[in-house]
């Protein structure tokens, strides 16, 4: 390996480590304050509802902004903005004096980090060599779930104060915003975005330097609608549907509950929150170790095999009434979810839609899987308790085993391996 490729590796992990923990935190906060909340503002189910869901929200806008602005103005500008951004906000929450105010800042606290996680991947497979671009790329969702992890401990720790709890669980959050700056100072631009930018006159040097996969031109969002693309594209759309409908985030946000209607008491629901969070590193490092290896499709049908498997357990326990006999099987079956998850569609998402799309409409591509994933995520974070309390609890896992079933079929006919591949090719290959 060159000393080029070999600090471009380093970067690469740098950017994902960072822009991989600050996503898991910022979203994953709210799980551990809700109760804090809730008590100082005495707020009702809906409006928790609403204040858990705000940053959702945002981040589908930032799905959209994220990937518009690393177009206008490159990756590393992008990156800094949006962390930035991250840093004010953070800070800002912890003054805030009522859930209204909360809820907006959120809001905007989203937007940087569905930027974030539209340009961090973008960015990696950009400068990655393409033998580590798979681990690299897993190494964001990586980081993802220790931020996860981290905010169940922070929250757990910080519980035992008696007042500022929910304040400084929340302002935490600028310290990975703020190292995220510092990384994003030490960023080149990538010779792909520069390519893409340049005139054809003045960038024959850099077309040089880009990989074939970088060397065409920006045709946009209308490109990735036509039907030259229209393969690419159903398969980029497929993967977060599957990702978010299949209920993982009625695990990260509800989790205390989750444990809590399997049959454990509160404190022991709490403990096992964080277990949960630990898993959730854990399997997601053997999807890491595997992906180039084994392979991004074997995988991802693996994992999501578990994930159906385990929903519709879980579906029959809660159908036929389940006694205290059963609480063990259940929560078995919710490790069993988080592994097949993160061992298939949790990290893959982000390796296999930054490997589908050509660089003329990458960008627009993996702006429409974000925004879909986190639109998604928003549908269901907002609609969990509803479904519980009008359908129950059979009813809303067999839902959600429904449709990974049904996904886990369309990937097996449609998707194709991309392991080693470069980028183009890849496309050719999807889209002849």
């Amino acid at each position: 390996m060159s000393g080029s490729a070999y600090g471009n590796v380093w970067l690469a992990r740098a950017v994902n480590a960072v822009g991989g923990v600050l996503s898991g935190y910022a979203p994953g906060i709210i799980a551990p304050a809700q109760g804090f909340l809730a008590a100082q503002f005495e707020l009702s189910d809906y409006q928790l509802g609403l204040l858990t869901s705000a940053i959702l929200l945002g981040a589908t806008v930032g799905s959209l902004t994220g990937g518009v602005l690393a177009d206008k103005i490159g990756r590393k500008k992008a990156t800094l903005a949006a962390a930035s951004l991250s840093v004010a906000v953070s800070i800002s929450l912890g003054f805030t004096p009522n859930w209204v105010g909360i809820s907006i800042l959120r809001i905007v606290l989203g937007v940087a980090v569905g930027s974030i996680g539209v340009v961090c991947p973008l960015y990696v497979s950009e400068i990655a060599p393409p033998d580590q671009r798979g681990v690299l790329n897993t190494m964001f969702q990586i980081f993802v779930t220790i931020g996860i992890l981290v905010a169940y401990v922070v929250g757990y720790l910080l519980g035992f104060l008696k007042h500022y709890n929910w304040q400084l669980m929340f302002g935490l959050g600028a310290v990975p915003a703020a190292v995220l700056v510092i990384v994003g100072m030490w960023m080149p631009e990538s010779d792909a975005w520069k390519a893409k930018k340049a005139s054809s006159g003045e960038s024959n040097a850099l077309l040089n330097k880009a990989s074939a996969s970088q060397r065409t031109s920006n045709e946009g969002v209308t490109t990735l609608f036509s039907a030259k693309y229209a393969k690419t594209t159903f398969i980029g759309v497929l993967l977060p549907t599957i990702q978010q409908l299949t209920g993982i985030n009625t695990i990260i946000y509800y989790a205390v509950p989750t444990f809590q209607a399997a049959g454990l008491a509160t404190g022991d629901a709490a403990y096992a929150t964080m277990g949960i969070g630990a898993w959730n590193v854990l399997t997601t490092l053997v999807s890491a170790f595997f992906v180039d290896k084994s392979g991004r499709r074997k995988l991802y049908l693996s994992g999501l095999a578990a994930v159906v498997v385990s929903l519709i357990v879980l579906a029959i326990i809660n159908l036929v009434k389940e006694g205290p006999a059963s609480a063990p099987i259940a929560i078995a079956c919710l490790f069993v979810f988080i592994a097949g998850f993160e061992l298939g569609p949790g990290p893959l998402f982000v390796v296999i839609e930054n490997e589908i799309y050509p660089s003329s409409v990458r960008e627009a591509g993996l702006a429409l899987a974000n925004i879909l994933q986190w639109g998604f995520n928003l549908l269901i974070s907002c609609t969990f308790l509803l479904m519980l309390s009008s359908i129950g609890k059979a009813g809303t896992y067999f839902i959600f085993g429904g449709i990974g079933l049904v996904g886990w079929l369309l990937v097996f006919f449609l998707l194709e391996e991309t392991k080693g591949k470069v980028i183009d090719p890849i496309d050719s290959s999807l889209n002849p």
